[in-house]
């Protein structure tokens, strides 16, 4: 029945109105609770994490961090944070390299993920932080914001800067040995020309050749990564590739006679690149393909044109690598679990290495495997 106040004005709609408002306030208010649990929940995420949180708007250039991020960075905090005072705690020769990453998300979008060292700590134990961010982008594709997190990396680079002391240390003095067996080799294959015993010569020649392969090696180990972008350097050259591939089978056969490695003919091709590293990822390859080949079956290695890029593959039919697995293989240290693991000698770097290799030269490495079917590893590069 409709109700009336005094003036005899129809009150019906308020009447209906209130209980609706109230309802609305109520969601309203389990809403915002719910928010602020799921707040609560990111935050205890983030704090077991070791990660804080940052963002930064493009527009204003005000950069707001979290609690967290003021202690990784060593500010107070009731210190009001700024782009130019986090920035001031960079060596001066980082401050150029974030600071182009930065600007490249800002221009581009995209997501942001850069290492850099802070001025406090020793040079043994130089306190290192990861920042990652994701862009938030406007109309005109440009970034507005960028948001992300920063966690402290220290303990990971130190120790692998301590293993790059030690690899660099250890090349340093295999230079002296290898410098002798060179000598001795070298008088050895004089002597044989001397007795016109031409196999032996020829053995000599390719033990010669292996120790010039091993002190390129390690001059390249030696060089260390570029401090800036943290790659390896390479030295592009022009070669035949065929000729490349003829000569790394030809000396993984001489060690390994009980599996048969076949070279498909292929047309010369000439490619621009590093040929004694693209050798040694043909090399780890070969011998990957025999380490998980127990029987003497056949490897078979293809090269070819492939939209305009060169493609190299290996083929075995050795044990495989299961699925579960497919997404490790290229890690370090990463060795795939099966009943012939303790059997097969290997540290797990060699596929991890390839990679690093064939990326520096602008390159993709990829393998198709089944568990017990065999395995072939391929790479593209470009001509």
């Amino acid at each position: 029945m409709p109700h009336f106040n005094n003036s005899g004005s129809n009150t019906i709609k308020v009447i209906e109105e209130e209980p609706l408002m109230q309802n609305n306030r109520i969601k309203k208010g389990r809403i915002t609770h719910r928010y602020a649990i799921m707040a609560m929940h990111a935050d205890y995420a983030f704090e077991s994490a070791g990660l804080g949180i940052w963002s930064y708007d493009f527009e204003s250039k005000v950069l707001k961090i979290c609690k967290r991020c003021k202690k990784l960075i060593g500010i107070p905090e009731s210190q009001v944070a700024s782009m130019d005072l986090v920035l001031g705690l960079l060596p001066r020769d980082e401050v150029p390299a974030i600071f182009h990453a930065i600007r490249a998300v800002w221009e581009k979008g995209g997501s942001l993920d850069y290492q850099f060292p802070l001025l406090s700590g020793s040079a043994v134990q130089q306190r290192w932080l990861a920042i990652t961010g994701i862009s938030v982008s406007g109309f005109d594709s440009k970034a507005t914001k960028l948001y992300g997190t920063l966690a402290d990396v220290s303990a990971n680079r130190n120790l692998e800067n301590s293993r790059r002391e030690l690899l660099s240390l250890i090349s340093h003095e295999m230079k002296s040995p290898l410098s002798s067996i060179k000598l001795y080799v070298q008088l050895s294959r004089a002597i044989a020309l001397k007795m016109d015993d031409l196999q032996i010569v020829k053995f000599l020649t390719s033990a010669n050749d292996m120790v010039d392969k091993a002190n390129n090696l390690l001059d390249y180990f030696l060089k260390g990564p570029n401090s800036q972008t943290g790659r390896m350097p390479i030295t592009k050259t022009a070669f035949n590739i065929q000729a490349l591939l003829r000569e790394v089978v030809d000396e993984v056969q001489i060690k390994h006679p009980e599996h048969q490695l076949i070279l498909r003919p292929a047309p010369g091709i000439m490619i621009q690149a590093d040929r004694d590293r693209i050798g040694e990822v043909v090399n780890n390859l070969l011998i990957n393909a025999i380490k998980y080949s127990p029987e003497p079956d056949a490897i078979v290695i293809s090269c070819k044109m492939s939209g305009g890029r060169l493609q190299v593959s290996v083929k075995d039919h050795g044990i495989g690598i299961p699925n579960n697995e497919h997404c490790k293989i290229f890690d370090k240290y990463y060795r795939v679990a099966n009943k012939l693991e303790k059997a097969i000698t290997g540290y797990g770097i060699g596929l991890y290495l390839c990679k690093n290799i064939i990326d520096e030269h602008e390159g993709t490495i990829w393998f198709k495997s089944e568990a017990n079917k065999g395995s072939t590893f391929f790479f593209c590069l470009p001509v």
